[in-house]
């Protein structure tokens, strides 16, 4: 099933990189060994400040879903938790610096398996969490891409939300208002799991994912922000974000009450 497939994935990760953090020492061609975290967390986001600092937020543990915060300096290996707490608790969300060092954080998922839509802001020069005059999102999503643009505002596209509903809708946040804006052209397929990168030009590359009936996909897409327009792109040599060897992937559904669950095969 790919859904317990991908949790045995992670918790490997969880258990290797979480409770025993360390840092890729390029000149020696090494590993080292750094001081832990406060919390055990999966499925947080790392990010890395304008100072060089990098702030890790959110995720879940044995404990539940999580809206702490804390930050490590790798001059002196040491974490220190942020001054307050995320308003709300949250797992498989985005984090984005914006263009005056702060840190939107959008979506993701929290206690009572439910989508979260509410957005907030950490400032480093303050050391504090807000989300006071940031408007919620239109659709609430966890798998989603948060790409900044190059005018300072930030797009979010496609996700998963309550159903499960795969999503291809696209929002843009502009920091300037704390608003978000909506009834943007939304993409051509339905993606979870996708990439989203910024080209030279402004425009932003989509490519691969997930979606319900399509499973993993090969397709990719640029988006405008300019005139809020798609194109297409060449299709992706072999299945999209987690790759199926170029198969065409179908699901046989199994959803269970409090676990997306689901069979899946790929046809060479």
């Amino acid at each position: 099933m790919r859904a317990f497939k991908k949790s045995k994935t992670i918790a490997a990760l969880f258990f290797i990189f979480v409770l025993v953090p360390t840092a890729w020492e390029c000149s020696a061609q090494s590993w080292t060994g750094l001081s832990n975290m406060s919390n055990t967390r999966q499925d947080h986001t790392s990010t890395l400040l304008p100072d060089g600092r990098v702030l890790v937020a959110g995720g879940q543990n044995i404990g539940g879903f999580l809206n702490t915060a804390e930050i490590y300096d790798p001059v002196s290996d040491s974490w220190t938790p942020t001054s307050n707490t995320m308003g709300t608790p949250r797992a498989e969300h985005t984090a984005t610096v914006l263009s005056d060092g702060r840190v939107l954080v959008t979506g993701g998922y929290s206690t009572g398996n439910t989508y979260v839509g509410m957005a907030e802001v950490y400032d480093p020069a303050s050391d504090l969490w807000t989300s006071t005059g940031i408007s919620p999102m239109g659709t609430a999503r966890r798998h989603h891409t948060a790409t900044r643009l190059l005018d300072g505002r930030v797009l979010v596209a496609g996700g998963e939300t309550t159903g499960p509903n795969y999503l291809d809708t696209i929002e843009i946040f502009d920091p300037s208002r704390g608003t978000w804006d909506n009834g943007l052209q939304a993409m051509s397929a339905q993606r979870s799991d996708h990439t989203a990168t910024l080209l030279d030009d402004g425009t932003v590359l989509m490519v691969g994912g997930w979606t319900l009936g399509s499973g993993y996909l090969d397709t990719a897409e640029i988006y405008t922000p300019g005139t809020d327009t798609w194109a297409g792109a060449t299709a992706v040599a072999g299945a999209g974000a987690h790759g199926c060897g170029g198969g065409a992937c179908t699901w046989a559904a199994a959803w269970a009450a409090t676990c997306s669950q689901a069979a899946f095969c790929c046809a060479k």
